[in-house]
């Protein structure tokens, strides 16, 4: 639409021109005479305007219809054969604005001044959402229609591993958050029985086997310190001497 209002602009500028170029225009210098686009004031003869047609090509800077647009190549303006100056814009796929996320950059098309709207991403384009750095946080991606989706690992992915010598529980991803919830009852990949419930049990299953392990080492300790202590005379009432067994 744009393109069409210039070629209409140009069509009646031209028709202006050639009629202000056929109508005396009156003067007392050449200095007072109008600038008329590929055109140059030849002088001021007899009271009227004179003018001499720029040839061809002739660079008109900035004297057509379309400037200062994002696509607008301005300084390579030029003349045609009949005596019109002709919008100059950059070539297509000249980058005329920076894409943001998810949207790609907006690029000149080679035939009109302005630029056109900047394209949405393909969908599963990488991107930066807004929740990052968490251990269930998987890659964001854009979406097709311009937005960046924050992705998550799935429910069950293991985020925290438990056990060890405090055996603490194992925590798994929501699959709705990008932070390990520690607060909350997940159920690990594949199992039913919820992750507090495994590791009481196993917790309470290790106290037994250590209280079962320390009672064996005091009596085991227990039966060497009496191996080990010094052996006492036994007397019997007999008339003999003492007898040491």
């Amino acid at each position: 639409m744009h393109c069409m209002l210039r070629a209409i602009f140009l069509v009646l500028a031209a028709i202006a021109t050639a009629t202000a170029l056929s109508d005396a225009i009156a003067c007392t210098t050449a200095a007072a005479c109008p600038t008329v686009p590929c055109h140059t004031v030849s002088g001021c003869t007899g009271g009227v305007c004179l003018y001499t047609q720029l040839a061809a090509k002739t660079l008109c800077p900035s004297q057509s219809c379309s400037n200062k647009k994002p696509c607008d190549d301005d300084a390579n303006d030029y003349c045609n054969a009949k005596g019109e100056c002709v919008d100059a814009v950059k070539g297509a796929g000249t980058v005329c604005a920076t894409g943001g996320s998810c949207f790609e950059n907006a690029k000149c098309d080679g035939i009109c001044g302005t630029c056109p709207a900047a394209t949405p991403s393909m969908a599963g384009t990488s991107c930066t959402g807004s929740c990052n750095g968490g251990l269930c946080d998987a890659p964001d991606t854009c979406d097709g229609a311009g937005r960046c989706k924050d992705n998550y690992k799935p429910k069950g992915t293991l985020c925290q591993a438990g056990g060890g010598y405090s055996n603490t529980p194992s925590y798994y991803c929501t699959g709705t958050t990008g932070t390990c919830d520690t607060s909350s009852v997940v159920l690990a990949a594949g199992k039913t029985t919820p992750v507090y419930e495994e590791s009481g049990a196993s917790m309470v299953s290790a106290a037994y086997v250590a209280i079962g392990v320390v009672g064996t080492v005091v009596v085991a300790a227990v039966m060497v310190q009496q191996q080990r202590a010094p052996k006492k005379a036994s007397f019997v009432d007999d008339g003999y001497l003492p007898l040491v067994m």
